[in-house]
């Protein structure tokens, strides 16, 4: 795409815990998401970050503090749809800060502006294949 791509990773809490922070601004520089993916603990489809909200709450603390980690754990679930011919499913959730996407290993970190779009392409990616 041309466009700047930043990834960073880290290790926190037991040192097998291997977190991957990726970011990339849109065309005009914004940064509208960031992700945090965790690595060694099975693949996008094998493991459920959804089943492990202390987890998530571990990794938003690291990460970004506790204020964030709060604002994730409190947060409404507004959609939780299956990927279209997988066993992954997509959660969003609005908090009064951000919102939030838990797929897989992934947990996505967006705009509340941006939460509406969100749920719109995970219903959509529910009933026909979305690519990466």
């Amino acid at each position: 795409s041309g466009l700047t791509y930043y990834s960073v990773q880290f290790h926190f809490g037991d040192p097998q815990r291997v977190v991957v922070l990726t970011a990339q601004p849109d065309a005009s520089g914004t940064l509208r998401e960031e992700t945090l993916a965790l690595q060694g603990v099975g693949t996008m489809e094998s493991y459920d970050l959804r089943k492990h909200p202390t987890l998530a709450h571990e990794m938003l603390a690291w990460t970004y503090g506790a204020n964030i980690a709060a604002d994730f754990s409190g947060a409404k679930l507004v959609a939780d749809y299956p990927l279209y011919a997988s066993r992954t499913h997509q959660a969003i959730y609005r908090g009064s800060l951000y919102g939030y996407r838990v797929s897989g290993i992934a947990l996505e970190i967006m705009r509340l502006q941006d939460v509406a779009e969100a749920t719109k392409l995970a219903k959509d990616c529910s009933r026909t294949e979305c690519g990466d």
